[in-house]
C-alpha cells in the first residue's frame, strides 16, 4: 500500500513495456493510474489472467 494524503493507493507490478513498470489502484474509488495506456473500456477478463 501506498499513502497518498488520506487514500491508500495498492501499488500493482504490470510489466510490459518496461520491467519495472507499476500501476496504482484505489479500490475504494475503483481508479486505476496507468503510465502509458488509458481506456474507458475493460478488457476483456481472459486478457488479465496469467497464461
Amino acid at each position: 500500500m501506498l499513502r497518498l494524503g488520506d487514500t491508500d493507493w495498492q501499488v500493482l507490478h504490470t510489466p510490459g513495456h518496461t520491467a519495472g513498470h507499476l500501476a496504482l489502484w484505489q479500490p475504494d474509488n475503483q481508479l486505476l493510474v496507468v503510465g502509458d495506456a488509458l481506456s474507458f473500456c475493460a478488457p476483456h477478463p481472459k486478457h488479465w489472467q496469467p497464461n
